[in-house]
């Protein structure tokens, strides 16, 4: 009769017990010691050694050659242990044996000497799933056992246990085996089945395993048996049913891309085959986790992707912000909670809102910078404006906004600045100087620049909305914007785009000039001489927002609270 790996390779000493070294090493040195406590409690997550590790401190107490850190696993009793049918090693699962009277018949039992070893030995599996009447019956028997009696508990969740179980047992964690440690380990299980394997499918098979074991033996064995000749990466994909590293990644770059055609294109082909909505969120979440930890860190140890997905995501680490991968990560955990919590019908929806809502949002701008557009702070008043980040390639007149019909005199527009030449420079298009002809030309192409990016890429609208056409001269299209503006379409990215679009509508690329619309209200405006207008606040928020005030009503001198002002400011 065929045994399955997980159970023809379960470990059988100490040593064979994969990524608990820790835990290895001080069990042998109690035994060595003459140290073994009364009570054990194993915590960790599924498969990764905790009954193993009970089975083995078993055989360590009742060998024949024992108690030993080295049982001889061929006497007797070690083959009835490692078998689950020595009388005097029990094993009991918590999970159906929950109740009071099955503790109570347990903590009777106790008191009886074993038949032929040195202890009796109780190994309870999944402890936490006692109810609170049969932790309370184990209570004094685990605090003060016969000398005859060890406990083992394991459980996956400790947290489910009383403080007072855990108080009286010595505590050891098991942790998930790292990948690559879970590679080398299937590595060497693979040669011994005799069974050739790529090394990017065992990759494949740790990463899946999510630290387990048991679960890496259980694919492990799923696989051998779906194939005959070499079993590759896409072979494991296929029979764990999850989508491909090359999707994966695919969904990343489009979404760094702003592509949301061929992002939805991939969720299609995803869903397609068959892959469930949930998983495929794990495996981007797992991604964008690496993604996070990458970009962090600065190195790629403890990255978890293989393949295909490993070299996009070293590509992505030079272009990603780690405020964008923070954001991806965000928005696709919602996504996932909310198809765990049913929240709608159809989960592919919430998919797809998660994919569309990152691929239109274009490029972050880091929380940094705006900080720093903020000045130095709120306790004083710059002595000056800070330095443009962008350098002025010609200064052009600020766009000013009508005073209130209520208002008989608005502030006096400023007086045009000047080139290098002494010529004054117009304020638009239509002013009637005789720049105003060549500014003219192009505008209609300019509109139609506007409504293609719109289309290609919506999420640059909060950049385009406020950038106008000055003019083309000498293959070079010069625009104007507020400092924010300007600063945005400085990015790299976002200037590839608009030059593109630049390029096919006019019929040929012009160079992109960026001019920064500056300029402070005259010294007549209204409200400039009030005090409450001096307020540090007002000169960073007027800087940051490009603002200019057009109206001011002041409320009787109360103090400086900007809550007094009547009117508005823009």
């Amino acid at each position: 009769m065929y045994e399955v790996m997980a159970r023809r390779y379960r470990p059988a000493t100490f040593a064979e017990v994969v990524g608990q070294e820790h835990i290895a090493a001080t069990l042998k040195n109690a035994i060595l010691r003459g140290r073994v406590a009364h009570a054990f409690l194993f915590a960790g997550g599924h498969g990764c050694g905790k009954t193993s590790m009970a089975r083995i401190v078993a055989k360590a107490l009742v060998c024949e050659k024992g108690p030993t850190v080295e049982p001889c696993s061929v006497c007797p009793i070690c083959l009835d242990v490692a078998a689950g049918r020595d009388a005097d090693v029990l094993e009991i699962d918590g999970a159906s044996n929950n109740g009071i009277d099955q503790i109570r018949q347990l903590r009777d039992q106790a008191a009886y000497v074993p038949t032929r070893a040195r202890f009796k030995i109780y190994i309870i599996d999944e402890a936490h799933m006692l109810s609170d009447s049969a932790f309370n019956a184990l209570l004094k028997t685990l605090e003060e056992p016969p000398p005859h009696v060890k406990f083992i508990l394991a459980t996956t969740d400790p947290r489910k246990l009383p403080d007072t179980i855990q108080s009286r047992c010595q505590r050891f964690d098991f942790r998930l085996v790292p990948r690559r440690l879970m590679t080398d380990f299937l590595r060497r299980l693979a040669e011994r089945e005799n069974t050739p394997i790529a090394d990017e499918a065992l990759e494949a098979v740790a990463s899946f395993s999510g630290g387990s074991v048991r679960d890496g033996l259980v694919l492990l064995d799923q696989l051998l048996s779906f194939r005959e000749g070499e079993v590759t990466r896409q072979d494991v994909e296929t029979v764990r049913g999850v989508a491909s590293a090359e999707n994966v990644s695919g969904i990343y770059a489009a979404i760094v891309r702003s592509d949301l055609r061929t992002a939805l294109s991939v969720v299609d082909r995803v869903v397609a085959r068959g892959t469930n909505v949930g998983d495929f969120l794990d495996q981007l979440i797992s991604f964008g986790r690496d993604l996070m930890v990458w970009i962090a860190s600065g190195s790629p140890e403890g990255i978890d992707a293989y393949g295909p997905a490993r070299i996009t995501l070293e590509e992505l680490v030079k272009t990603v912000s780690l405020e964008e991968a923070l954001l991806y990560l965000d928005v696709l955990s919602q996504a996932r909670i909310r198809v765990r919590a049913r929240s709608l019908s159809n989960p592919l929806v919430i998919l797809e809102i998660a994919v569309v809502r990152l691929a239109g949002l274009g490029g972050l701008t880091p929380m940094a910078k705006i900080i720093d557009r903020l000045g130095s702070g709120f306790g004083t008043i710059p002595s000056s404006p800070p330095p443009k980040r962008v350098p002025l390639n010609l200064p052009a007149e600020r766009k000013t906004f009508p005073a209130r019909p209520e208002l008989k005199e608005s502030a006096p527009e400023p007086e045009p600045p000047t080139t290098g030449e002494g010529r004054k420079m117009e304020a638009g298009p239509d002013s009637g100087s005789e720049t105003a002809g060549p500014r003219e030309a192009g505008r209609d192409e300019w509109e139609r620049v506007l409504r293609l990016l719109s289309q290609s890429h919506p999420a640059y609208f909060r950049y385009t909305a406020r950038l106008e056409f000055l003019e083309i001269r000498d293959d070079k299209l010069r625009l104007t914007g507020p400092p924010f503006t300007v600063e945005a379409w400085g990015d790299p990215r976002r200037q590839a785009h608009l030059a593109e679009a630049v390029a096919g509508v006019f019929g040929r690329p012009l160079e992109l000039d960026f001019v920064v619309r500056t300029g402070e209200p005259g010294p007549d405006a209204p409200g400039r001489d009030l005090p409450l207008l001096q307020h540090p606040s007002v000169g960073i928020i007027k800087r940051l927002f490009d603002g200019v005030v057009v109206n001011f009503q002041a409320a009787p001198p109360t103090g400086e609270a900007l809550d007094a002002a009547g009117g508005g400011m823009e």
